[in-house]
C-alpha cells in the first residue's frame, strides 16, 4: 500500500506506524493516495499492532476509507 501514498504522506503513515508498535496503540491519519483514474483521492487509515505471547509485532492490521467526498 505505501507506493500508492504520496511521497510526503507516506513518511507520516511509516511514523505513525512506528509509533503504534511502540506504544501498543491504534493509529489514524488521512492521506492521499495516486490513483491514475481518480485526479487526487484521499484515505482515512486506521490502524494497530497485533502482538504475539512473546511482545513482538507479527502483523498490523487496519481499515481503510475513501473520504474524497467528505473532504471536497
Amino acid at each position: 500500500i505505501c507506493e500508492h501514498i504520496y511521497p510526503e504522506d507516506r513518511e507520516i503513515g511509516l511514523k505513525l506506524c512506528k509509533r503504534a508498535i511502540t506504544e501498543n496503540c491504534a493509529v489514524e491519519y488521512d492521506c492521499r493516495v495516486i490513483n491514475p483514474d481518480v485526479k487526487e483521492q484521499v484515505i482515512c487509515a486506521r490502524f494497530s499492532p497485533v502482538f504475539n505471547e512473546d511482545n513482538n509485532c507479527i502483523r498490523i492490521l487496519g481499515t481503510v476509507h475513501d473520504i474524497t467526498e467528505r473532504r471536497n
